[in-house]
């Protein structure tokens, strides 16, 4: 009795640990049919065995993301260690296996294998997710007011005989009557959307949160339409991403420095990043400002080595503290931001300031690497051009010992070796997450 109940903990760890979020459901023969395959609900199902240790190292990231999407998709785990019937209708042998049930359930579910790219694969999931809601919302959307404005969209942007398409959100009250430019003053919140100026553009130019910025003229007929949907993008993206609306013609100022000629425009802003789109159909609108903001809360905290310039002007006057870290066809995204996370830690620290933080990929620089005599990844590397000098850590990095590597640095305590000189580096984009979305629909084709 006492050694069953041991051989049988490991399962039990494993089902607790998915147990322990409130956004995921546990499915079985005896709810299954009637939660997921009877309901227009959107499902994304994680199949699991729970003596497998690939499930149990997936839950802490399956609860995250349930929590990360919580109403918008359902969460579920179907524990396949003593009852296979679900599983087996579905041709799973694999452990762990994610299913997406979108609201045609006599459709195949498809399929999304965990592995170093879960995060990549769900973000794909997702975007199906959105274009499966809205399909929901303009089947199911309500009927117009009994007098409804008259507008007449432009032959040249969209086809004259197609109806607004409502996006609405789950459990968001959307406000009926939200379709005139009316005299909002400058700053005063509206229908979850923000009335801007000049000024308080600039200010959004400086914010580390993301905006999006409708500039509309308010006679335009395309503006008065976007105008009408703009309330519900921004209930969809409450406590996300900021919506804001700007008169053109009242506030001139960016427009005119940014040559924006045509209305409505809609732009992402933030710190240091700015990116045009280049559609005013809400869906569409929707999954391009959720794959920007999946992306900046995905971007590194420390700068990229990509550029000489940049190279010199960071370390010929400070020490340079650089993380060259390996490539990802030897880690995965996680382990990547782990290790700029540690060096992010670094950069906050006592006495920071007086240094430069950066990060480079293994082999992206190997003509510096070699005259540094780098051999393994990750590792932390202290730099001064200004008297040629540089220091190697020993050990491999992690959060102990790199902060042991900065103390010593910091009072003369690490051996220091000169070099002649360094090759240049050659100018690299700028790495961010979408380019290994990109690569794998490369690779999958």
């Amino acid at each position: 009795m006492g050694l069953t109940w041991l051989l049988s903990l490991p399962a039990l760890l494993v089902a607790a640990s998915y147990f322990d979020s409130p956004y995921v459901e546990v499915l079985s023969r005896n709810n299954f049919d009637e939660e997921v395959l009877k309901s227009t609900d959107i499902w994304f199902i994680n199949f699991i065995s729970a003596n497998d240790q690939k499930s149990q190292r997936l839950a802490p990231k399956w609860n995250k993301a349930a929590e990360e999407y919580k109403g918008k998709v359902r969460f579920g785990i179907v524990d396949m260690t003593d009852d296979q019937s679900i599983g087996s209708r579905y041709g799973v042998t694999y452990y762990p296996t994610i299913k997406f049930f979108g609201i045609d359930k006599s459709q195949p579910p498809n399929n999304y294998y965990p592995g170093k790219k879960f995060e990549d694969n769900m973000k794909e999931a997702y975007r199906f997710a959105i274009s499966q809601i809205e399909k929901l919302s303009i089947e199911n959307k309500p009927q117009p007011p009994s007098e409804p404005p008259k507008i007449q969209e432009k032959a040249n942007l969209q086809n004259s005989n197609q109806k607004p398409e409502q996006i609405i959100k789950k459990n968001v009250e959307v406000p009926k009557d939200d379709n005139t430019f009316n005299n909002a003053k400058p700053g005063q919140i509206e229908n979850n959307m923000w009335i801007y100026n000049d000024k308080q553009i600039e200010e959004v130019l400086q914010s580390e949160q993301m905006w999006l910025i409708c500039f509309y003229k308010s006679y335009g007929e395309v503006s008065q339409k976007l105008n009408a949907q703009l309330p519900r993008i921004a209930a969809f993206f409450k406590d996300q991403v900021n919506v804001a609306k700007v008169d053109a013609e009242l506030n001139p100022q960016y427009v005119l420095k940014n040559k924006i000629t045509q209305f409505p425009s809609l732009k992402l802003l933030k710190k240091n990043f700015e990116f045009e789109i280049n559609s005013i159909i809400p869906g569409e609108i929707i999954t391009i400002v959720q794959d920007k903001y999946d992306e900046s809360k995905y971007q590194p905290k420390i700068p990229q080595i990509v550029s000489q310039s940049q190279f010199e002007t960071s370390c010929r006057e400070s020490i340079c503290m650089i993380a060259f870290i390996p490539n990802l066809r030897n880690s995965d995204l996680e382990d990547r931001f782990d290790f700029i996370d540690i060096l992010y830690d670094l950069s906050t620290r006592e006495r920071a300031h007086s240094m430069n933080f950066l990060w480079a990929e293994q082999d992206q620089f190997s003509e510096l690497e070699a005259v540094l005599g780098i051999s393994s990844f990750p590792t932390l590397v202290s730099i001064g051009l200004k008297k040629s000098k540089f220091a190697v850590m020993k050990s491999p990095l992690n959060k102990i010992d790199a902060i042991d590597f900065y103390s010593k640095v910091l009072r003369g305590g690490v051996p220091l070796k000169k070099y002649i000189s360094l090759p240049l580096i050659p100018t690299t984009d700028v790495w961010h997450i979408s380019f290994e979305s990109k690569r794998n629909e490369k690779n999958h084709d």
